[in-house]
């Protein structure tokens, strides 16, 4: 069975406190997580893209 591109996996920053995989992720840390990992947590505001990723969007 292929892999979807959904496994590819992104850098994102640490917002609040995340416990991933049983390992803790502190504020202002990178995480890597996909993109189905990564949708409940940037919902909630526990994790965003970094800020220079997020300036050159604009």
């Amino acid at each position: 069975m292929a892999k979807s591109n959904n496994s590819e996996k992104r850098t994102y920053e640490v917002r609040s406190a995340v416990e991933h995989d049983n390992e803790r992720y502190e504020i202002g840390e990178p995480i890597e997580l996909n993109d189905k990992d990564a949708a409940a947590l940037i919902a909630c505001g526990a994790i965003a893209e970094p800020a220079a990723k997020e300036a050159a969007k604009k």
